[in-house]
């Protein structure tokens, strides 16, 4: 399933419904005449923050979740660049920050495992503690406004 910023949030927890009001209440602001963007963010990775480094810190023989959910990532230098040109264009409205590519989760592991020379994990859905939504982030709407990913692919 495609998501996009236009796709209503539903607060399936009290976090996720904490996310949605202080997104209504901060965007409520362009009423009062500020320009207000929001910028929803994918997993941020990036210097400090090395997908590999992420994988290895959750690296077991098996993991939570299902294998066949895709993954959204962005890279920590295409956030700090559309916040900036958010600003720098004076763009108002609601934004995913989210790069191209959308592997599923066993097809992801698989390519960091054979840079690693790991065996592939398998993947439990029984496990707790892993969320149980598939999307693909899209962030078109970003583009349209003229931002140009710089990390538009996985830096692995």
């Amino acid at each position: 399933m495609w998501v996009d910023e236009s796709t209503p949030l539903k607060a399936k927890d009290h976090f996720a419904k904490i996310l949605i009001d202080t997104e209504n209440t901060i965007f409520s602001l362009n009423n009062l005449g500020w320009s207000v963007a929001i910028l929803r963010l994918s997993q941020v990775y990036g210097p400090n923050k090395e997908i590999i480094d992420l994988f290895k810190e959750s690296y077991k023989k098996s993991l939570p979740g299902h294998s066949d959910y895709y993954t959204n990532m962005v890279h920590r230098d295409d956030v700090v660049g559309i916040i900036s040109y958010l600003i720098d264009h004076d763009i108002q409205g609601i934004y995913n920050a989210t790069d191209d590519e959308h592997p599923t989760r066993e097809n992801f592991a698989k390519k960091i495992c054979a840079k690693l020379n790991l065996d592939p994990p398998n993947f439990d859905p029984n496990l707790a503690d892993f969320p149980d939504n598939n999307k693909r982030v899209a962030n078109y709407r970003i583009k349209e406004k003229g931002y140009v990913f710089k990390h538009p692919h996985r830096v692995i």
